[in-house]
């Protein structure tokens, strides 16, 4: 069971990391004015931090419905 809530922890930080690493679509207020420019990020670097997201989430979402059924 503890090696499950380590597990579901470190999916969680994974996660949070990948999501923040990736460039954002908008740049504020002057993403508004149709000029989008990723400001020497690579596309590449984007669709990675993307598919590893999608895995976290699907790690962490059967992680804690595993734990959600142990814990009764």
């Amino acid at each position: 069971m503890a090696v499950l809530f380590v597990l579901d922890v470190l999916a969680a930080f994974g996660l949070m990391a990948s999501i923040l690493l990736q460039s954002g679509f908008s740049m504020g207020l002057s993403g508004s004015s149709g000029n989008l420019q990723t400001y020497g990020k690579k596309k590449g670097v984007d669709e990675f931090l993307e598919r590893v997201s999608l895995v976290l989430v699907a790690v962490f979402v059967v992680l804690t419905l595993a734990i959600a059924h142990y814990w009764r």
